[in-house]
């Protein structure tokens, strides 16, 4: 409950098990004579939470991470510390943490994805250490062989952050006129010269991050040829774009906070595209 006695919303999600994290010799308190338990960790996957915005290889991440660009990030979610058994019989912790389920395939499902795992495991360290100030070092992490999980894999609530909603009706050509929300030139990022999505498949979407800038494109059927049926609703995590208020064409949550009370969009009736820009809540 938040300071206004109002309960946050929750998704529910059942995750999938992937394969499991060791890290020994902790000092965590577990009951036990000896307090220096074991801490597993479950990584996990849905497709509940978003992939990275981007779909980097090992050597295009290598090469980042070489010019000292820590950007990229993989969305996760970091469960409760909790008590298991391992298989002496001792008691230890576990946490599970979850990622999205095409990006785990895509990355870190192959036991040789060994970079990608190194990466998740130092982004998963430092988030750890912020929500349990448990300080783990991923150089000691051990990835247990044949495991996918240790101790039982629980379904997750993940806490929504949705600021108010706002609803944007795109309802002319005209940009003087047409628009609740007025898209200008500025507000949007520079034309990717390999991006042409007006000729993709209808339902496909683009999603570019610049800076604080996130721009979405989002190709709707050739069969809507008016504006006047589309409503696009935005929050500060998640997206809608609907057809006469009631068929869902697009839902889906953003890889970041955005701010909706800024967020500019327009609908480009001859390429059927419909553009989002708004500014990135970053922390």
């Amino acid at each position: 409950m938040n300071s206004r006695g109002v309960l946050p919303e929750f998704w529910e999600v059942f995750p999938s098990p992937g394969f499991v994290f060791k890290f020994s010799k902790l000092g965590i308190p577990t009951g036990d004579k000896d307090d220096a338990a074991k801490l597993f960790i479950n990584v996990c996957h849905c497709n509940d939470l978003p992939p990275p915005l981007e779909d980097l290889t090992e050597d295009e991440l290598a090469t980042r991470i070489d010019s000292g660009d820590y950007t990229f990030r993989i969305p996760l979610t970091i469960g409760a510390l909790e008590e298991v058994v391992d298989n002496k019989g001792k008691m230890s912790k576990k946490i599970d943490i979850l990622v999205n389920s095409t990006f785990y395939e895509h990355r870190l499902a192959s036991k040789n994805d060994k970079f990608y795992r190194h990466y998740l495991c130092m982004v998963m360290c430092d988030a750890i250490k912020d929500k349990h100030d448990i300080q783990l070092d991923p150089t000691n992490a051990i990835t247990l062989v044949n495991r996918v999980k240790v101790g039982m894999i629980e379904p997750q609530r993940i806490i929504k952050k949705p600021q108010a909603g706002t609803k944007v009706k795109e309802v002319s050509e005209k940009a003087e006129s047409s628009v609740v929300v007025e898209l200008d030139a500025s507000d949007t990022l520079k034309p990717d010269e390999n991006e042409a999505i007006e000729d993709k498949t209808p339902g496909c979407f683009t999603i570019r991050w610049l800076g604080d800038k996130l721009e979405l494109k989002l190709k709707v059927p050739e069969e809507i040829t008016s504006e006047e049926c589309l409503t696009l609703r935005l929050k500060s995590d998640r997206l809608q774009l609907l057809v006469r208020n009631s068929h869902s064409l697009f839902d889906f949550r953003f890889p970041v906070l955005i701010d909706p009370s800024v967020a500019r969009s327009h609908f480009d009736v001859s390429k059927r595209v419909v553009v989002v820009s708004s500014r990135c809540l970053l922390p």
